[in-house]
């Protein structure tokens, strides 16, 4: 049977004949499905606090996730949890049921309203 699927090589090389370790992507092997996907708004915080938002998954496991956080509200520089730019820090974790995202503010005033974007993979061996 032919190989069928999507395959991406390395610049230059030939996606018909290159090796493993010369494809960027390939669907001949398991790759993370996504079980959601989203933005959250993170409205200014005072000095010194934390907001906490979630985003529940009931999974019954801690699944891998990605977290993208604006560092300013011109959407101009997004950086993946955990970071601190400008006095703000992100951070994410994960249990069995929920994503919580924090933002602490370090700052000496406010921080401005932020998007934060957000993806639960899932176990497709589940």
């Amino acid at each position: 049977m032919a190989d069928i699927g999507v395959k991406t090589s390395l610049e230059g090389e030939n996606v018909q004949s290159a090796s493993d370790f010369q494809i960027i992507l390939t669907s001949k092997y398991p790759m993370l499905k996504i079980h959601s996907a989203g933005y959250l708004t993170f409205n200014p915080v005072a000095p010194s606090a934390t907001s906490t938002q979630t985003v529940a998954h009931d999974l019954g496991y801690r699944p891998a996730h990605l977290v993208i956080a604006e560092q300013a509200n011109d959407q101009t520089f997004w950086h993946l949890t955990p970071f601190t730019a400008d006095l703000v820090r992100f951070t994410s974790r994960v249990d069995n049921n929920t994503l919580y995202i924090d933002e602490y503010n370090g700052g000496g005033g406010n921080s401005p309203t932020l998007k934060v974007y957000y993806t639960i993979f899932i176990d497709s061996s589940n």
